[in-house]
């Protein structure tokens, strides 16, 4: 069945492509793998997304460069699924991508992102996590704040080093004032 439903996949030649892909994520045979990254490449949106969950069952290399390149390519859908997966494979090598899709503009896609920094549990993604924390959507600082107690770091937002350059210089500025008051009064 398996050879079968690659050479499906591989041609086009069935309407329900995403269902093949399903299948042979279940059947988890590996000789579908090639063919299942050729889908999530160039398959229309559903087929991609089916491609990644079938593709999400095999712990190869390969696999894991393909999710990292698909990582980068501008489809929020399918970048949200990728991010998800990333997180089950708990390989730091998926940190970067997973930081540059913690800070999309997209929901989704920070929200699988946010959750896979801390299925990884590196504490290099204790910062960006802070950062998703400072976002004004409420669904976002909780999946921040949650991912950060489970990674072990403070649970706030980070205060730009600009704050305390201006707040030292008000302490100074205030000092100032309070020595001239009492040494010329």
């Amino acid at each position: 069945v398996v050879p079968a439903l690659i050479t499906a996949l591989a041609e086009h030649s069935v309407r329900s492509l995403p269902e093949v892909a399903k299948i042979l994520g279940r059947l988890r045979d590996a000789r579908a793998v090639p063919a299942l990254i050729q889908a999530m490449k160039i398959g229309d949106e559903d087929l991609r997304v089916a491609a990644v969950n079938a593709l999400a069952v095999f712990r190869e290399p390969d696999v894991f460069r393909e999710f990292l390149t698909e990582a980068a390519r501008p489809n929020p859908t399918v970048q949200g699924y990728i991010a998800h997966v990333l997180g089950n494979f708990q390989d730091s090598r998926a940190l970067p991508a997973l930081f540059r899709l913690a800070k999309h503009r997209s929901e989704e896609v920070t929200l699988h992102a946010v959750s896979a920094i801390a299925d990884i549990g590196d504490p290099s993604g204790i910062l960006v996590l802070r950062e998703v924390l400072s976002r004004k959507e409420p669904v976002l600082r909780e999946a921040a704040a949650g991912s950060l107690r489970r990674l072990g770091g403070p649970v706030r937002r980070v205060i730009p080093a600009t704050y305390y350059l201006w707040g030292g210089l008000a302490g100074l500025a205030g000092w100032a004032i309070y020595f001239c008051w009492i040494h010329y009064r």
